[in-house]
């Protein structure tokens, strides 16, 4: 009689676990589906014109976040941003020579800073994330200063 009870506990249990396992699953696939990842997103098949004015209207986005002392406005402009960096590193690897490494490799630096700029936003602490939209504003200005509206023909006014 006791094999049958310690069996029927341990039946039980087993059920048990395996409808909460099967519950958990299933809630964690709806917050996925409701919440993509932020690298899941799309960024390669963007133009190199509409990823650049992504990232200069993104670093503008931020500016104004951390001078309105908004820190939640940030999060958006960094995860837009993420895409059209991508997208615009995909596109130097079609241009000759030093001149598309050094441009990947700039905005591969922006890409960082932006990073640690989320993080920082996440701090909830706005002199660390105005020091490190600093950071930010420098490695742009790095990328720009390679003329990409000129490399990728995009019309801009930056002559090289």
């Amino acid at each position: 009689m006791k094999v049958i009870k310690i069996n029927l506990a341990f039946v039980v249990a087993a059920i048990t676990g395996v409808m909460t396992t099967l519950a958990l699953w299933a809630h964690d696939s709806e917050e996925k589906a409701a919440n993509p990842p932020h690298e899941a997103q799309p960024g390669a098949e963007l133009s190199a014109q509409v990823a650049w004015s992504t990232i200069q209207k993104s670093v503008t986005d931020m500016e104004t976040a951390v001078a309105s002392k908004d820190l939640k406005a940030i999060h958006p402009a960094t995860v837009e941003i993420m895409p059209a960096i991508k997208a615009l590193q995909a596109h130097c690897r079609m241009l000759a020579g030093d001149v598309g490494l050094k441009l990947e490799s700039s905005l591969h630096n922006l890409r960082s800073a932006v990073i640690d700029f989320h993080h920082e936003r996440n701090d909830r602490v706005q002199e660390r994330a105005k020091a490190q939209l600093t950071k930010v504003q420098a490695a742009f200005r790095e990328v720009e200063s390679q003329h990409p509206e000129s490399l990728f023909n995009l019309g801009g006014s930056s002559t090289k």
